[in-house]
């Protein structure tokens, strides 16, 4: 009769792992770099030849600008910095109620957009970079920003994107409340500088 029980045990306990889905995203701090091994970085990312970067980084500044142009975005700053990248920032408190790594309801037609955006530029790494200034002591700031980041990353994944694109930190700076979107591009022979941690 034990064995029965255990062996019923067994079944449900495996049947229930096989169930869980792999996780998709990496984040950039140390305690779940093991996500996603360097020997995997760049894994179903095609780069581009480094005479394109250009007119395709500006394509898509070009698109994310007329996607988020409306007035329910019009709190989210896109920015293409000299190295050709993309900066996407917004307050923290316009994704994220007082204290909480829930996007708010009000914000996902405008993740939304931009996650349609990021899915026609598929050459690029995804940096997201969030913070908890509203939080305190810093240790409880520091988690709170990582679940954030984490969050905004997991929306992005359930909407299509590519988990190997995407990387995730928090910052417990207080002097920012902000959420910063940091897309590079992935250029042949140089392929490391895309991952490279913006913070």
């Amino acid at each position: 009769m034990i064995r029965l029980y255990v062996s019923l045990l067994l079944v449900m306990l495996l049947s229930a792992c096989a169930q869980q889905p792999a996780a998709p995203l990496a984040a950039t701090g140390e305690s779940e770099s093991a996500l996603l091994s360097t020997s995997n970085v760049g894994i179903n990312v095609a780069p581009l030849p480094a005479t394109s970067v250009p007119d395709y980084m500006t394509r898509q500044l070009q698109d994310l600008n007329q996607a988020l142009a409306d007035s329910e975005s019009k709190n989210w700053q896109v920015t293409q910095l000299a190295d050709g990248s993309i900066r996407v920032q917004t307050s923290s408190d316009a994704v994220f109620d007082h204290q909480s790594a829930e996007l708010r309801p009000s914000v996902l037609d405008v993740c939304a957009k931009f996650a349609q955006i990021a899915l026609r530029y598929e050459k690029t790494v995804i940096h997201i970079v969030a913070n908890g200034r509203d939080a305190d002591p810093v240790d409880y700031r520091q988690s709170l920003s990582d679940r954030r980041a984490s969050a905004f990353a997991m929306y992005l994944s359930t909407q299509g994107i590519n988990g190997v694109r995407l990387r995730y930190e928090g910052s417990a700076i207080r002097e920012t409340n902000n959420l910063v979107i940091l897309i590079r591009p992935m250029v042949i022979g140089a392929e490391q500088q895309a991952w490279m941690s913006p913070s």
